[in-house]
């Protein structure tokens, strides 16, 4: 008598099915309601949780207690764990076959490819950088991948300067057959603090060109100034930015600009400090 715990595993041990049932002493009737799936060398059993881990059996002096027993035109009894001596006691079996307009499919043989593990990897990239450094060439292997990052990344060379302070995560994804294999890495790009002075650098993207970009690395938060001086000295024009501590990339608006040589002067409004660029338009 007590708690049960009936399972059904497969031939490797995967558990198909399990219920929980109280036995009484004496004779009785146990619904599993198992749903059995068409197959070979299914194993009906106890968890080994349960507090007696055998079913209950009869044994007799023969070699073979009368295997297989047959279970309608469904199935078969083929042993026992315990040897060909013993069946366990599970007598009386009610089994119930799937109806045939469940099961009417015509099998059809399908073909399995076994396709290789292939090693994908990001070469060439180191965990920190600072953000002055020069752009790191990547390979990738196997060749024939997309790889990918928030920020910095153009071709296969990675720009710390471009991605900006903080952390970037690389993904390299590669095709193997209808098969997707990944690789990842983190990097920080840190300030790079030996090289500032006054808490901040400045650099202007696209001089000479359209479209310049004022790229701004401060160690604080503040407010930018930039003012646009001619050769003459005079003032053009003044443009306010918010800067967060970290990397900041502003679009710069000249298209109206006569062409010349002119001054850029970037004014940190937290501390006062001020630097000064040249502009060729």
């Amino acid at each position: 008598s007590g708690t049960r715990i009936i399972q059904l595993r497969d031939l490797y041990g995967i558990l198909i099915a399990q219920k929980q049932v109280t036995l009484a002493v004496g004779k009785q009737d146990v619904v599993l309601d198992f749903f059995v799936p068409a197959g070979m060398n299914m194993q009906l059993g106890l968890s080994s949780s349960s507090p007696v881990t055998a079913l209950y059996s009869s044994t007799t002096a023969l070699a073979n207690i009368g295997f297989p027993f047959n279970l309608k035109s469904i199935g078969r009894i083929v042993g026992s764990s315990q040897g060909d001596k013993v069946y366990p006691f599970f007598y009386n079996w009610q089994i119930e076959g799937t109806p045939q307009a469940c099961n009417s499919g015509a099998r059809k043989a399908v073909t399995a490819m076994v396709v290789p593990h292939v090693n994908v990897a990001i070469n060439g990239l180191q965990p920190v950088y600072l953000h002055t450094q020069n752009g790191v060439p990547l390979t990738v292997s196997p060749p024939g991948g997309v790889l990918s990052v928030d920020a910095g990344l153009i071709g296969n060379i990675f720009y710390p300067k471009l991605a900006g302070v903080g952390t970037h995560h690389f993904t390299y994804i590669y095709k193997n057959g209808n098969c997707i294999d990944t690789a990842t890495k983190t990097v920080t790009v840190k300030i790079d603090s030996v090289n500032i002075t006054d808490g901040f650098s400045i650099q202007l993207f696209n001089n000479p060109g359209k479209k310049q970009k004022l790229y701004l690395v401060t160690t604080q938060a503040s407010v930018v100034e930039a003012r646009l001086i001619s050769s003459t000295g005079q003032k053009m024009q003044q443009m306010n930015f918010n800067a967060i501590a970290g990397s900041n990339l502003y679009d710069l608006d000249f298209s109206n600009l006569s062409k010349g040589l002119y001054i850029i002067e970037v004014r940190l409004a937290v501390s006062g400090a001020k630097k000064i660029l040249r502009l060729v338009n």
